[in-house]
């Protein structure tokens, strides 16, 4: 498990002016997907498997949270504020390792069908001490929170998915992790890369950590929030 981020080691003038603190464990394991290989004739086709970051809550958020809670933390802050559906995974990331480091976590959430996934996740923001807001509607989120700020000292505002750039530098980290696992010989360099298009802080970090370490791998992300939501400008802007 690595002590501190890779990012650090590679660029030793960043420690301490970045905030991190560690929430993860990592490098999380690669592997060759064997059994679609074979059923659909495909010869390598690998996973990285960021469902083990964490054994409190796994995922891909705990790389951005590494970064934006510390901040948080640097910043005297009791309170973290952010956003998403009912069933938001990134909401009850942040809730269960805002709690770890002794923040409480404020959720402003909107509608989404109520399926058992996203029972259980809103049962976890509860559980884990979340104080959560529905919002019908974009006003509604604004009325809440203003109002939040006003009757609150010290909170600390993630925004939707905690794509910021200092949430990116997690997928930047997670990049030359990628490349140390190539170098090492745990698996090929890829010639492309698959995920899930969200709010975009994974795939612009993933970019910039990619070509630091001078792979050559084609990303591709998979839109799964509207276009407004998640889409290559979006990308381009956290990039860069």
């Amino acid at each position: 498990m690595r002590a501190r981020p890779w990012l650090f080691e590679e660029y030793p003038e960043l420690e301490g002016r970045i905030p991190w603190t560690s929430l993860g464990e990592f490098p999380t394991p690669v592997h060759r997907l064997e059994g679609l290989c074979r059923s659909e004739g495909l010869c390598e086709v690998w996973i990285k498997r960021d469902d083990r970051s964490s054994s409190h809550y796994g995922g891909n958020k705990v790389r951005k949270l590494e970064f934006t809670l510390a901040d948080a933390k640097r910043r005297g802050n009791r309170y973290v504020l952010t956003f998403g559906g009912l069933g938001s995974n990134h909401c009850l990331a942040t809730t269960i390792h805002s709690r770890r480091l002794g923040l409480r976590s404020i959720l402003v959430l909107h509608p989404q069908p109520i399926t058992p996934h996203v029972r259980r996740n809103l049962l976890l923001d509860v559980k884990f001490g979340a104080e959560v807001h529905l919002a019908r509607n974009p006003m509604e989120r604004a009325l809440i929170v203003a109002w939040i700020k006003l009757t609150r000292r010290g909170v600390y505002t993630l925004p939707l998915g905690g794509s910021s750039p200092l949430g990116a530098l997690g997928f930047v980290d997670a990049g030359l992790e990628l490349a140390r696992q190539v170098e090492s010989g745990e698996l090929p360099e890829p010639k492309e890369i698959y995920l899930a298009l969200g709010t975009g802080g994974t795939l612009a970090g993933l970019l910039v950590g990619l070509r630091l370490a001078g792979l050559n791998s084609r990303l591709i992300g998979v839109r799964v929030p509207p276009e407004r939501v998640g889409n290559a400008k979006k990308v381009e802007d956290l990039a860069n």
